[in-house]
């Protein structure tokens, strides 16, 4: 069976990087969707190929944003949280 703490921790690691990639990915995608909308006004066709790339990145983003819940921290498990605090927390339940 594997470590719950260490399971805990990793998937409040993998939420941390979350937290800093989603809101970096829909910037850039706004940049790119900037770019794509100016190339497309201007008639070059490489600008749709910027505005596939930037609405991909959103809808990645969002689907990551739906994913953000760490299951561990929603039941109430901490990562640095040792035995004896853990089963005060189930007792107090």
């Amino acid at each position: 069976m594997k470590d719950a703490n260490l399971e805990a921790q990793r998937a409040e690691t993998w939420q941390s990087i979350k937290a800093l990639l989603i809101p970096l990915s829909l910037f850039l995608a706004c940049l790119m969707s900037a770019a794509g909308t100016f190339l497309v006004y201007n008639g070059e066709s490489l600008g749709w190929l910027f505005l596939a790339a930037a609405g991909l990145t959103i809808v990645t983003s969002l689907i990551g944003l739906i994913r953000f819940q760490n299951k561990f921290r929603a039941n109430g498990l901490l990562a640095n949280e040792s035995e004896s605090e853990r089963e005060l927390a189930q007792i107090k339940k």
